[in-house]
């Protein structure tokens, strides 16, 4: 029995599984990191739902926060404010105590006066340490659809070693009829 060529045997084929192959590993092992490091360092990403901290970040930003034993003036904390159910994320500009016995008066960037009510230490959420400018939609997605999203991934990975198996079965096969 003669063995033909065919396009899943071509070389340009096993390129293109190769590649299609090692993208979808890059894109799982990239968001098992992410999760990693989400969970290994404490942090929380939240949207940041106004202007009043322009220029240092704007609405739909992403901040990355992460709590800390003690916040100081000039530190951009994120805090839940009693009634609101969106955190509030602005700058410290006068701290009264220290430690967890602290009060802060906050202000954003953008607003001319300082916020009304004070803050406890108790209501901060953590510190920003970090800013992903414009990634509401992208962060929108993957917290709505995350277990789609990780569906697709494995079954793109399990159907691209499904055929380079089925590839490699079919080259040994050929060899013995050889």
């Amino acid at each position: 029995m003669k063995y033909t060529s065919t396009i899943k045997d071509s070389k340009e084929y096993a390129l293109l599984k190769d590649i299609l192959y090692r993208l979808v590993l890059a894109v799982f092992i990239t968001l098992a990191l992410s999760v990693f490091i989400v969970y290994a360092f404490n942090l929380r990403l939240d949207i940041v739902k106004s202007d009043s901290m322009s220029p240092v970040f704007y609405e739909h930003d992403i901040v990355i926060i992460r709590a800390y034993d003690e916040y100081n003036v000039n530190d951009i904390i994120e805090y839940q404010m009693d009634g609101l159910s969106t955190p509030v994320t602005h700058r410290i500009v006068e701290k009264i105590g220290s430690g967890k016995s602290a009060i802060f008066i906050t202000r954003g960037d953008a607003n001319s006066n300082s916020d009304k009510a004070t803050i406890s230490y108790s209501q901060v959420n953590g510190k920003v340490v970090g800013i992903i400018e414009d990634g509401e939609l992208l962060y929108q997605f993957i917290k709505d659809n995350y277990f789609l999203l990780l569906n697709i991934l494995l079954g793109i990975w399990v159907l691209t070693s499904t055929v380079m198996g089925e590839s490699e079965i079919r080259k040994h096969n050929i060899a013995k009829i050889q």
